[in-house]
């Protein structure tokens, strides 16, 4: 299953897209694809975190996970915030042998 997708617009702008694919029953990969307006509102981590939440509780979901390539940290203290907290790294996964960690929301 795809899951849910989620739009963020603000003044005609969009801000960011997100979603959580759900491969399987009680299991989320949540995703973020910021927009170039994203740095301009500081609501976005409250919108997203209440959007996983809303998924989290819709889809009876037991585990979210997310993908974080290693070198981005913004990425990983964004979701870090959100709840999510390091569970184990991943080496030469990435299309060109990047390292990720994949984080498990509490």
């Amino acid at each position: 299953m795809l899951g849910p997708l989620f739009i963020g617009t603000k003044n005609e702008e969009t801000v960011f897209i997100c979603g959580m694919s759900i491969p399987w029953n009680g299991f989320g990969e949540s995703w973020l694809l910021p927009g170039p307006a994203i740095k301009k509102y500081i609501c976005v981590p409250k919108v997203v975190l209440s959007l996983i939440k809303k998924v989290e509780k819709e889809y009876s979901l037991r585990r979210v996970q997310a993908q974080v390539l290693a070198t981005n940290t913004t990425h990983y203290r964004f979701c870090e915030w959100l709840g999510f907290v390091e569970e184990y790294v991943m080496t030469d996964y990435g299309p060109n042998g990047e390292t990720f960690i994949i984080m498990r929301r509490h």
